[in-house]
């Protein structure tokens, strides 16, 4: 028993603090296991050994960890799968058939659900591709991007969600419902826009005819009944729901919204949210910023924890008093958990270190940034109340939050009287790439592109106003970085794709 609190206690060790491009810090608990680039979701295999990983972007690859111990078993490539000459097609979508244990995971913008085999070691291998999508002429080859998947209760149905819009029809998503034995479709039902993750219900009532979807455009969860093949209620939760998940017994959904920092809890009987509970600490009261994305229920369903994107934590959250508890530190933009007895494992998309522009980068496996930010997995145990309220204040100082809970400023911040601000972005360009020839500036010459003959004004504007020498946005391409630098963070949307 002794060994075992130490053991805990060195893993709740944090890490040195890490400071971030956005000035928060992270110092995740636990030990690490790099799984790619973007850690998205998890999902446990039937026996409940193992969790499976899917990843997004530069470096994917269906990753198998041991929930034990947090190691990381065996990985499907993709980049060097010799069934995959695209080298690309994961995306969020995961699911476990319940007889036989196989793993379907969804191919993204391919278009396309392949199935996988963990055996008792945890070696993952390819069984086939079978459900593919039939081509739809109405959308100018544009893909219906799989996203999340959702299985029957005998894994005969695979209820598949396109995570896209504008079609024929109007600026609307959809749904698609899969025999498993032929691959074919059954039939597609029209959603609202953007819908991103699913659930099927598949015991009590309704089982086995009934699913919900929850559109991450619109900010609303849709019940739809596979008897008539339509969309028979939309429950609004809160902006940009993400991931679903249901109680053991079904009765519950508990649903994360990202851009509203809350959790909505949905009567599956009546089809009503009944409770929202915010994760956002009171030091952030009406500032938006916590990010809730992944959801795992502790084995006795009476601890929620909730992977908390935008503060780098995951909430722990009383599910009879429905009040937040605390925060675990996780790492970088953590996206997903899974828990099983006392282990935990948190996925965070870019990793449990920071990787700062200018810095000499670590354990690098190239120069460009996808390459220096690599996902992570990491395993703790379940923390104590006393281990999870120092845990909590590490948390709160991380993020550099007052400790006055009247107070909504950030520590270490004031203004010194700016009235207005005008903002020139330069896209795709650093400070060095311009203004590197500034002596003034904290810059590097030889990496300047675009000298003062090159760009006398944006020179002069510099000179006369601020250098922003020092000025880091945190982002690795345009995409999110326009998002950054005009809304001060990106959407979940945004930063996976």
């Amino acid at each position: 028993m002794a060994n075992t609190m130490l053991s805990f206690l060195l893993l709740a060790t944090f890490q040195e603090p890490q400071m971030l491009p956005t000035g928060k810090m992270i110092s995740p608990i636990g030990t690490h296991e790099e799984v790619g680039s973007y850690p998205i979701n998890m999902v446990k295999t039937l026996d409940g050994k193992y969790a499976v990983v899917s990843t997004i972007g530069f470096r994917q690859a269906l990753s198998v960890v041991e929930v034990s111990t947090g190691k990381v078993k065996s990985q499907f490539d993709y980049k060097t799968s010799k069934n995959n000459p695209n080298k690309d097609g994961l995306y969020f979508g995961l699911a476990v058939h319940p007889k036989t244990g196989e793993i379907y995971a969804s191919r993204g913008a391919q278009d396309r659900v392949s199935t996988y085999q963990v055996d008792a070691s945890g070696n993952i291998s390819e069984v086939g591709t079978k459900i593919v999508a039939t081509p739809d002429p109405s959308r100018k080859k544009l893909p219906f991007h799989f996203a999340g998947l959702a299985m029957n209760s005998n894994g005969s149905r695979l209820l598949v969600v396109n995570n896209q819009t504008a079609d024929s029809t109007g600026d609307r998503g959809s749904v698609t419902l899969y025999d498993t034995l032929s691959g074919h479709p059954i039939g597609s039902v029209k959603t609202a826009g953007f819908p991103f993750a699913c659930v099927y219900k598949t015991i009590g009532e309704g089982a086995d005819v009934k699913a919900y979807v929850g559109s991450e455009r619109d900010g609303i969860v849709e019940v739809i009944d596979f008897k008539g093949m339509a969309v028979t209620r939309q429950i609004r939760t809160g902006a940009a729901p993400t991931n679903l998940l249901l109680t053991k017994n079904q009765n519950k959904l508990y649903v994360s919204n990202n851009a509203s920092d809350t959790v909505s809890v949905i009567d599956t009987k009546r089809d009503q949210v009944i409770d929202t509970i915010s994760v956002r600490p009171v030091e952030l009261r009406g500032i938006p910023g916590a990010g809730p994305l992944g959801l795992s229920l502790s084995d006795d369903e009476k601890t929620l924890y909730v992977a908390l994107s935008d503060m780098q934590s995951i909430a722990v959250i009383d599910v009879k008093t429905k009040t937040l508890k605390g925060y675990i530190p996780s790492g970088w933009l953590p996206t997903s958990i899974v828990t099983s007895g006392n282990d935990i494992l948190f996925a965070s998309a870019k990793g449990n270190r920071a990787a700062n522009p200018n810095g000499k980068p670590v354990g690098e496996k190239g120069t460009y940034i996808q390459d220096i930010i690599a996902g992570t997995v990491s395993h703790s145990r379940v923390p104590t109340n006393a281990a999870l309220k120092k845990m909590t204040q590490r948390v709160i100082q991380n993020n550099r939050l007052t400790k006055g809970l009247a107070s909504n400023k950030v520590s270490g911040f004031k203004n010194p009287g700016i009235k207005h601000v005008i903002y020139v972005v330069k896209e795709n360009r650093t400070y060095d790439n311009v203004l590197g020839d500034l002596k003034q500036g904290n810059g590097d010459s030889s990496l300047c592109l675009f000298p003062r003959n090159v760009t006398p004004n944006q020179h002069a504007l510099a000179e006369r106003f601020v250098l922003m020498d020092n000025f880091y946005v945190c982002a690795e391409v345009s995409q999110d970085g326009w998002q950054w630098s005009t809304s001060g963070m990106p959407s979940a949307y945004g930063s996976r794709n």
